[in-house]
């Protein structure tokens, strides 16, 4: 079953928890780097966003279209939009070997953007990784796993 946005033509849909201090996204379709650093403009301009939430980026729903070339671009385009002041934790759940291999890329490059970054294939995984507090992984896990 594939995955639309609601009301959007972009191809990720944001959800921020301030109560539980914590970003999700979720990717749709045939991404690229463009909708990536798209994406790190629009999640910025949320009037929830706070540099100091952990993210979570669902990828299973995308086809993750990118080269190792595009990503030293997208560090570059990140640095210049968000500067991270702690340690900041970034959970990817990916589904394919490409995204596998472009966030791995990607993850050696975290810690100079001030990130802390790990791959995983199931959410429930992440979320544990993420947090230790039971009702946030409730949260979260219901929203990860809602599809459609």
């Amino acid at each position: 079953m594939s995955v639309i946005p609601p009301f959007s033509e972009k191809k990720y849909s944001i959800k921020i928890f301030p109560n539980s201090g914590f970003m999700v996204a979720k990717f749709f379709g045939k991404l690229r780097l463009s909708d990536m650093q798209a994406f790190t403009s629009d999640i910025i301009s949320e009037p929830d966003y706070s540099i100091t939430y952990p993210l979570i980026c669902d990828f299973r729903d995308c086809t993750a279209v990118g080269y190792r070339i595009d990503v030293p671009d997208f560090i570059r385009n990140h640095r210049s939009k968000v500067a991270i002041p702690q340690k900041k934790k970034y959970g990817l759940i990916i589904s394919t070997l490409n995204q596998r291999f472009i966030f791995s890329l990607f993850k050696l490059s975290a810690p100079l953007l001030n990130l802390e970054v790990e791959l995983f294939d199931h959410s429930e995984d992440c979320i544990n990784w993420m947090t230790d507090n039971l009702d946030q992984k409730i949260e979260l896990l219901s929203y990860l796993e809602k599809r459609g």
